[in-house]
């Protein structure tokens, strides 16, 4: 699978594009956001490599105008974290997933690993990277599959910790068709 795909941000100016390329043996995915950040302009690229089933191994975040804030983090796909140079990170033992918080690509993570039928859920915990500080921390979440349609999937997504809940839908790729308030999907005709 090969997808190029824009988002727009709902809660403030800002566009998203992703080009991810899914393999037999893992996955690429590519994106650049630019937006407003607690109303400072922000221009950042990501670029997350998953082994074939959808594990994150490897984190490359940059923010572009600072070239001091860069992230660069491995994983064995098993909830082991580590810095670039190999510096194990004990505060991110355990989760799987990440979650950029500019993002609506990363919400694509734990729907396709996860594959829930209609009324499952599943609780993880992702490494949650919040911008533009650039914190990472340990975040409790929750998916569950509410409807899955041919071209539409609507799932009940929630941070357990902040008490948030919503509910997005994706395409059959997994890919978040509308986040309300805060991202939608555009469509190129």
């Amino acid at each position: 699978m090969k997808r190029s795909v824009l988002w727009s941000h709902l809660d403030k100016p800002g566009l998203e594009h992703l080009f991810l390329h899914a393999r037999e043996d893992g996955v690429l995915a590519d994106g650049q956001v630019i937006t407003l950040e607690q109303g400072v302009p922000l221009r950042a690229h990501y670029v997350v490599h998953c082994n074939s089933d959808w594990q994150v191994v490897q984190l490359d975040l940059d923010m572009l105008e600072r070239q001091e804030a860069s992230i660069h983090l491995r994983a064995d796909g098993r909830g082991n974290w580590f810095f670039s140079e190999g510096e194990p990170i004990p505060d991110l033992e355990g989760c799987i997933d990440v979650d950029l918080s500019i993002s609506s690509f990363t919400n694509t993570l734990p729907i396709r690993r996860h594959k829930l039928a209609v009324n499952d859920s599943v609780e993880i915990v992702v490494a949650y990277v919040a911008l533009p500080d650039m914190q990472i921390t340990p975040v409790r979440q929750r998916y569950t599959c509410l409807s899955d349609m041919p071209g539409e999937r609507v799932y009940r997504y929630e941070s357990l910790d902040n008490e948030f809940s919503t509910e997005i839908t994706v395409d059959d790729d997994g890919l978040v068709l509308n986040y309300p308030h805060l991202f939608e999907q555009v469509t190129v005709k």
